[in-house]
């Protein structure tokens, strides 16, 4: 699906991955996309964000005086200071929710969000299945 053809009313969560800027990530920074955060969360849906997905969020305008975390070990980014200048308040931790928002550094708190957003989505009932049937999968 293009962006042009994403209807925002059609959906409870937006999901935004990381990427690098050096590799095609830049695509994110379109207009486009920072409507659909702005509706998706204006219906009151979630978003989840991976490392530097968190940006494109706070570019919509959506983290002004809301925690948020992003990839901090970036060589030719400064991504804390980039959403410190859009007004979000970066704690020092591996990742946080404010106001239906998640953000994580990086790779090893991916799960973390995922099975968040679940909770979110499903309840935390269906989402500690989910988890459980994930261990259990892998220990096969």
């Amino acid at each position: 699906m293009q962006i042009n053809e994403v209807d925002p009313e059609s959906y409870d969560a937006l999901a935004i991955p990381g990427g690098f800027h050096s590799h095609g990530f830049d695509e994110v920074y379109d207009e486009r996309l920072r409507e659909i955060c702005r509706r998706v969360h204006q219906r009151g849906g979630g978003i989840a964000t991976w490392c530097v997905g968190v940006l494109p969020v706070a570019e919509a305008g959506l983290l002004s005086g809301k925690r948020a975390v992003s990839y901090p070990y970036s060589r030719n980014h400064d991504n804390l200071g980039r959403l410190r200048e859009l007004g979000a308040i970066v704690p020092a931790q591996s990742w946080v929710e404010d106001d239906r928002i998640l953000s994580c550094r990086g790779p090893g708190d991916s799960l973390k969000v995922t099975l968040r957003l679940l909770e979110n989505l499903i309840g935390p009932e269906h989402a500690a299945e989910v988890q459980r049937l994930m261990v259990f999968c892998n220990t096969q």
